[in-house]
């Protein structure tokens, strides 16, 4: 096994290598929690959730640490406007956070670290960098870093610090020595949160944060270092500048990022004013179609939203989601137990997801199973080898479609639980209520329903359950073995 990754700071694909054999230590940058995310955001939680479970799966241990930046200009200009504490801002939006990422079916991190739980670790990490000569602290209370003293500065960006230089100003109200320093604390103004520090009250700056996170909670030297591409500058690379500085050590084994979101041509971001909140998609698609669109081109390359292009993600998303529920609905027909996955199609996956994590290349190996599927199921009077080949068929699709994320609870039009609650409404008017609350299990008593009604006779309750069902988007299918359902 060799996954090959695209790393930022080389510029091409390196083989990939841990630090510690069979162990991952990887951070992804979070929200800055004052608002409601935007889909290009989603877009790096998602992607990430992917490269996370495909590294587990290759048997790799992962520590996976993604932290929330809870104090921020961002954050204290939004409590302003509402009236309310950047604490109070901040609480609600991690809130939103958490609650909308899982829609989408992003696993929680195994460590979400919040800015403000590590203003001694950042204090620590500033004052080592002021004793190496690598920052300076200002009568007023704020403290730079030198860049000019660090001299790999740019390697990440591939950027020429001279070519910095040119144009850039200095604030009448900063006291830089040169005008490339960047803020590692800043002295408090009225109103605004602070902490007490050798320099005197004031509140870290951005790039600090993450720094001193990674060194708490990973080390100081990680595998992958994971953002969208607007962050490797200046964040990453001034990161980098900090933490190399503080300790003479290797920060980053790997840096991945992730390509934009494209409005209209345009990278979709907030202060263009472009951008979707993913309360605005989510209300028009599943969650399901969203991940689904998010994952279909390769995580480093542009992707295009538009209304369209999500509603082409849809169709395609059905063809898999039918695939599943009428293979899964025909072997509960034909009495046949669950299958095994199938080698040979895992390590198309694999191949393929080995190669830069490319889950676009990794949903065309989906799409050519669930091709092989339909013609599996659609053989008459299938022997004993050809129902355990569909079974082990089936078995498959859902492993590949769980180490993709794809989830197909995640596309109903229910609550949190999976279950639309006018399926279920219906299944109690009628008197069909299964003892498992779930979609299949509810689907399975009404089509029970239907058929008894059939045999007693009973056209009128029959059509009421197939044309209940249809208005619902459901279509029930009478077939040789029995009936079965799909989403229309």
């Amino acid at each position: 096994m060799t996954i090959r990754i695209h790393s930022t700071a080389s510029r091409g694909k390196v083989d990939f290598e841990p630090l510690e054999p069979g162990r991952v230590l990887f951070y992804n940058c979070g929200p800055t929690v004052y608002d409601h995310f935007h889909i290009g955001n989603a877009r790096n939680f998602v992607v990430m959730d992917v490269i996370r479970r495909h590294l587990r799966h290759r048997g790799f241990d992962v520590r996976f640490v993604q932290n929330i930046t809870d104090i921020d200009d961002k954050i204290i200009n939004r409590a302003r406007e509402e009236g309310k504490t950047p604490q109070e801002i901040a609480q609600t939006y991690t809130e939103y956070y958490f609650n909308r990422s899982g829609l989408l079916g992003v696993e929680p991190a195994d460590v979400h670290p919040r800015a403000t739980e590590h203003i001694p670790q950042i204090i620590g990490l500033v004052e080592r960098l002021i004793e190496r000569d690598l920052a300076y602290s200002t009568p007023s209370g704020d403290v730079y870093f030198r860049v000019r003293e660090f001299k790999p500065y740019g390697e990440l960006s591939g950027r020429n610090i001279d070519d910095l230089r040119e144009g850039a100003r200095v604030d009448p109200s900063e006291e830089k020595e040169d005008p490339l320093d960047f803020a590692l604390w800043k002295a408090s103004k009225p109103g605004e949160p602070q902490w007490d520090s050798p320099w005197g009250p004031g509140r870290p700056g951005w790039h600090i944060e993450c720094t001193a996170m990674i060194h708490t909670h990973l080390g100081e030297t990680i595998d992958i270092h994971a953002g969208g591409s607007d962050l490797i500058f200046p964040h990453h690379e001034n990161e980098r500048a900090q933490s190399m500085g503080a300790t003479g050590q290797e920060y980053v084994r790997h840096w991945i990022h992730n390509g934009f979101l494209n409005i209209e041509g345009e990278k979709m971001s907030k202060s263009l004013g472009n951008f979707r909140t993913i309360e605005d998609v989510l209300a028009e698609f599943s969650p399901l179609t969203v991940r689904f669109f998010l994952l279909s081109a390769h995580y480093r390359n542009p992707l295009d939203f538009s209304r369209e292009n999500l509603a082409a993600a849809a169709t395609a998303l059905r063809r898999l989601t039918d695939c599943l529920t009428e293979t899964a609905n025909t072997l509960r027909l034909l009495g046949v137990e669950d299958g095994s996955p199938e080698a040979e199609w895992i390590a198309k996956y694999d191949e393929a997801m080995d190669d830069d994590f490319n889950s676009q290349r990794a949903i065309g190996v989906i799409f050519e199973l669930v091709a092989d599927v339909n013609e599996r199921r659609a053989k008459r009077d299938p022997d004993d080898s050809d129902r355990a080949s569909l079974a082990n068929g089936l078995a498959t699709l859902r492993t590949l479609c769980d180490l993709l994320g794809l989830d197909p609870a995640l596309d109903q039009r229910g609550d949190s639980s999976g279950v639309n609650p006018e399926l279920a409404a219906f299944a109690e008017e009628i008197g069909a209520t299964p003892s498992e609350q779930t979609e299949e299990a509810i689907l399975q008593s009404l089509i029970e329903r239907r058929a008894a009604a059939r045999k007693e006779r009973d056209f009128a309750t029959a059509d009421a359950v197939r044309g209940r069902l249809g208005e619902m988007g459901y279509i029930l299918q009478d077939t040789a073995h029995g009936t079965t359902w799909k989403r229309g």
